[in-house]
């Protein structure tokens, strides 16, 4: 009776699966981090509902993320874009028909970026390399959804836990910190 009942509760098997978009407003966290603002980005990807009752699921998804800041001092400022593959595996829970919370663990993937400097006319910039970078960084992605039949329009907060930079420097330290407002649309 006891297998029974746990193969039942794992029968519920992939319920919804769809493409989802929106909104990144990253930044960066660190001890040396002063001044610093938001960069706008988007993110854009696919995810994968597998239900293990009527009120919990797990949902891998994945995405092609953009990220980064902006810090100033004086007249100067210094900006950098980064471009990565997030992949989160989210725990989530249903709340009820339309409202779901959840959490869980990601790692991303650094693909490219790059950094522009200013110092009142001085202006350089150029590419930031892989070999630069922290790859792959992980952290933990939490927040909630409300579903509207096929459409899911949700907010998460990822909060980066490993250094986005290879420097063993303290000065360069600094962890990913990223809100995201995104729809989806389950097919």
């Amino acid at each position: 009776f006891s297998l029974l009942s746990i193969n039942s509760s794992f029968a519920q098997g992939i319920t919804s699966k769809g493409f989802t978009a929106g909104l990144n407003l990253a930044n960066v966290s660190g001890k040396n981090i002063k001044n610093n603002s938001m960069k706008i980005g988007f993110a854009v990807g696919a995810f994968l509902t597998y239900s293990v009752n009527h009120q919990i699921a797990v949902r891998p998804e994945i995405y092609y993320s953009t990220k980064g800041f902006t810090t100033s001092q004086g007249e100067g400022s210094f900006t950098t874009s980064l471009n990565y593959i997030d992949i989160p595996i989210l725990g989530v829970y249903k709340i009820n028909r339309n409202i779901n919370i959840f959490a869980g663990p990601y790692i991303d993937i650094f693909l490219s970026g790059n950094y522009k400097i200013e110092i009142g006319e001085y202006n350089t910039s150029g590419d930031i390399k892989s070999k630069d970078m922290a790859t792959p960084g992980f952290g933990l992605a939490f927040g909630g959804e409300y579903n509207l039949n096929k459409i899911k329009i949700g907010a998460r907060y990822n909060l980066g836990l490993s250094n986005v930079s290879d420097s063993t420097e303290d000065l360069d330290k600094y962890t990913h910190s990223v809100i995201q407002i995104l729809v989806g649309f389950a097919l």
